[in-house]
Order: structure tokens, then sequence, then C-alpha cells
């Protein structure tokens, strides 16, 4: 029997997006989150109860929206290439024993810097380790272009190393972000804001998931695997077979 996973997708996105619509406070929360509109309004607060009154100024409706949008292109780039990285190693002719070798790295390398990344990220800078998260992803990416085994073995580890920073970094970012602006307020009235932004990129992330499989699916109908389109039939593409 045939999994209905269009069925399951509408479902999930309906759950999310009903869930995600509480949080916001319904359309008075949403009206003011995106159209800048201060002043309060009535959520369900799980430590208050349903008539909680929360406030959204200016400084935080900034900071949601240019955490959003910054995440939803950050969640793209892992979804756009995530779903064909195993059938683009076996366009490489790799066996399935090699293949989960190479997805072992990668988890593997997610777990060990998983532990560490986000004091490191404390340490030295969030921006900075989001600028990292972008370089390591870019070289992930650029090493999937080569079909040798050592190239391949250096983009599942940059890979892993940079799933764990967008797991970590960008929602650290926000928070310590949000809490610069809280002392300033109201802190009785302050609840809504994180609980508003992490629902909104939960529901952001699923939109983008979906969006950004029927454009990887487009983009594979247009460019099948043995025909590259960032590399040539050079003789450096062909002696890099092997």
């Amino acid at each position: 029997m045939a999994i209905p996973y269009h069925s399951l997708f509408g479902l999930m996105l309906l759950i999310t997006t009903f869930v995600t619509h509480s949080a916001l406070g319904g359309y008075a929360g949403a009206k003011k989150l995106f159209f800048g509109e201060q002043g309060e309004y009535s959520v369900v607060d799980p430590e208050r109860g349903p008539s909680a009154t929360h406030v959204v100024t200016e400084s935080k409706r900034r900071l949601q929206l240019k955490y959003l949008a910054v995440y939803v292109f950050m969640v793209a780039g892992d979804w756009l290439q995530g779903p064909y990285v195993y059938m683009l190693y076996e366009s490489y002719g790799w066996e399935r024993g090699t293949i989960a070798i190479f997805f072992v790295m990668g988890f593997g390398s997610s777990m060990i810097l998983g532990t560490c990344i986000g004091s490191m990220a404390d340490k030295y800078g969030r921006k900075r380790f989001a600028y990292l998260y972008v370089t390591l992803y870019i070289i992930s990416c650029l090493t999937k272009h080569n079909r040798t085994i050592p190239l391949l073995s250096i983009g599942r580890l940059t890979g892993g190393a940079a799933t764990s920073l967008l797991m970590s970094v960008f929602e650290s970012w926000v928070v310590c972000e949000y809490h610069k602006i809280e002392p300033q307020e109201n802190k009785s009235t302050g609840f809504g804001s994180l609980q508003q932004t992490f629902s909104l990129a939960s529901l952001l992330n699923f939109v983008v998931a979906v969006v950004s499989g029927v454009v990887a699916e487009g983009i594979v109908d247009r460019f099948p695997y043995n025909e590259d389109p960032l590399i040539s039939n050079s003789d450096w593409s062909n002696g890099a077979v092997y």
C-alpha cells in the first residue's frame, strides 16, 4: 500500500499553521508583527493562561523580521541539497556501503561538534559563527562536484559541522538580542516575542522544505546527474573521476 505523502504533508502543514496562528495571537498579533502596528494583543500563554496580554514594539518587530529573513535562506540551502545527496553519490558509481560511510562521517561530525559549538559561538561571537556556517556549507556543496573519496569526505565533514551551526547559532543569537531589548521593557508583557518568533520559524521551515523540494526536483529534471552544470568536459574533470 502506497503511503499518501502528499496528504501527510498537507495535514502537517495545516497543524503547524494552526499552532503558529495561535502563538501569534491570531490575526491581530500577525498584523502587528508584519505591518508594524504597535500595541497589545491577547494570546494563549502556557504560563499565564488564555487571557495573557503581550506587547509588540518596533524594536521587537525589527528583531523578529531580521531573524526570520535570514533563517529562511539558511534552511533553504539545507533543504535544497539534502534530499538528493544519496542519489548523487549513487550516480557517481559508489556502492551502498561507501555511501553509508559518507553519511556516518556527516552525522559523526555533527554529533561531535554539536556538543561544543554552542559554547564556542558564545565565546568567539555568534555573528562570526553564522558566517562560518555559510562558509562551511559552500565548501560542502562545492566538494559534491567531484567524485573522489577525499573531497566527498571533506564535504560530509564540513556539512555535518554546518548543520550543528544551523541548529544552534541563529537561535542563540536572536535569544541574546531579545534579552538586550527586554530589560528596557515591561517584563510582564514580554513573553510573546520569542514564542512568536520560533513558532513562525517552525512554520517557515516547513513551507521552505516543501518549496525547496519542488525547486530541487525541477533542477534535477533540468540537469541530470551525469550533466553537471558547474563542471565542463575538461581534462581536469575527466581525470578527477577516480
